[in-house]
């Protein structure tokens, strides 16, 4: 049987009554998944730190007048899914398939970590809130990926793991859609790169004192 982390270990410090799995509505699952680093490890390390960090998150809104943790039925924390010898697509397979079920309140729900469901709503509530650069991690999701226009909200450019699938900016970084100007720095359309690796040597772009 699954079982919440302790009060020590678990998102914001909740207490038992706040975090226990059997009565919570809000599910944490721990990802301490890196691959492909090559300088600056320790994205493995990520969830620990941010629970870490959580520890010392002011719970009572002022502007609310609230705990907003009050309103919420319940956050558990899981303790992390090793990812082992994993690569992405192994390792949100075994998210799904450790996905949690457990009965809250009246209803047996399906708390599924990984699944498109769940990351469709996220995404559509960041896009929501603007942040129309929002991912899904190592989730393989080409059609919930890519970047969507601030204005009209149609995808600028898709993604299929490394691969582009879809450039809708004219060369002077316009949405095609609407024709809004878009920040950043653009240089015509892209090439056709791919998910290749490019080896570079950091002797070779020193600055040498003089």
């Amino acid at each position: 049987m699954r079982r919440a982390l302790p009060i020590s270990r678990n998102f914001l410090a909740l207490e038992r009554s706040q975090s226990a799995l059997q009565t919570s509505s809000v599910v944490i699952q721990q990802a301490p998944f890196e691959r492909t680093t090559s300088y600056g490890k320790g994205a493995a390390k990520g969830p620990q730190a941010i629970l870490k960090a959580s520890h010392q998150v002011e719970l009572f809104d002022a502007a609310l007048g609230l705990e907003l943790v009050s309103a919420i039925p319940g956050i558990a924390t899981l303790p992390p899914v090793a990812p082992g010898n994993r690569d992405g697509r192994q390792y949100a397979q075994a998210l799904r398939d450790g996905a949690v079920r457990q009965p809250i309140g009246h209803q047996l729900q399906d708390l599924d970590l990984a699944r498109g469901e769940v990351l469709d709503r996220g995404l559509r509530l960041a896009r929501a809130r603007r942040d129309h650069g929002a991912q899904v991690g190592i989730e393989h999701d080409e059609a919930g990926g890519g970047t969507r226009c601030h204005a009209c909200g149609e995808r600028l450019i898709g993604r299929d793991w490394y691969t582009l699938t879809a450039w809708n900016l004219t060369d002077d970084g316009r949405c095609r859609h609407c024709h809004t100007p878009c920040a950043g720095v653009f240089d015509g359309p892209p090439g056709g790169w791919g998910a290749r690796r490019l080896p570079v040597r950091l002797a070779a772009y020193s600055v040498k004192s003089v």
